[in-house]
């Protein structure tokens, strides 16, 4: 096994966190259940019950729309089963 000197550990490092924060509009099927904030069994469960978008497919290989997913999840409701209100509507007197 070679061994990597310090210089090319760095420029690894920096590749690999380039790569972990440059924006992308498709996702892996774990990038996507990490971006919903899910586990990828649970984002897998919610694909097949078409709750959650399927993937595209870009030359074999399977890509979750970031836009899409951020439509799914916009659907999913507060915990109390209300939507939350924005400042504006608060101000409307908007109640849900």
């Amino acid at each position: 096994m070679a061994r990597t000197t310090g210089n090319q550990a760095r420029a690894l490092e920096q590749r690999e966190r380039r790569h972990r924060t440059q924006p992308r509009r498709g996702l892996s099927a774990v990038e996507a259940a990490t971006y919903i904030g899910i586990a990828p069994h649970k984002f897998d469960a919610l694909v097949r019950k078409r709750i959650l978008p399927l993937p595209r497919l870009i030359d074999g290989t399977q890509s979750w729309d970031i836009d899409e997913l951020d439509e799914a999840y916009e659907r999913f409701p507060h915990k109390e089963g209300q939507r939350q209100l924005s400042p504006a509507q608060i101000e409307r007197g908007e109640t849900g």
